[in-house]
């Protein structure tokens, strides 16, 4: 976290990732939104998911560039305006909002790049 970017920075992810999970929430089963704002140009793009029954909140990323860096914060779907965030734990510690830079991630050996099907923030 820093005074330009007040969101934790979280691990590197590779940018073809099928299912990315962004942390829990104390609300299990429950509709919410997960903004994804793309830190150089601004745009925010909505996700609209449930909860698991854990509180899980898991999307399915788009719009991803590779080296560019995103944040992500989830509110209820029922919230007065998008800055009503919950709060995410990740790794046992609870944060209000989390900076994801994509990274390429190539096969060693033919050059193509690695889909991974499911990653999980780390901080």
């Amino acid at each position: 976290m820093s005074v330009c970017n007040p969101c934790t920075k979280a691990n590197l992810v590779p940018e073809c990732v099928t299912n990315l999970t962004i942390g829990t929430i104390s609300s299990v089963s429950t509709n919410v939104h997960v903004y994804q704002k793309h830190i150089g140009s601004g745009r925010i793009d909505r996700y609209d998911v449930t909860t698991d029954g854990s509180g899980t909140v898991t999307i399915s990323p788009s719009n991803i560039m590779r080296g560019q860096k995103f944040e992500y914060w989830v509110t209820l779907a029922n919230a007065d305006d998008i800055e009503t965030k919950e709060t995410l734990t990740i790794n046992s510690n609870t944060y209000d909002c989390v900076t994801v830079e994509y990274q390429f991630v190539a096969d060693a050996s033919s050059g193509d790049a690695e889909t991974y099907t499911n990653i999980t923030l780390k901080i």
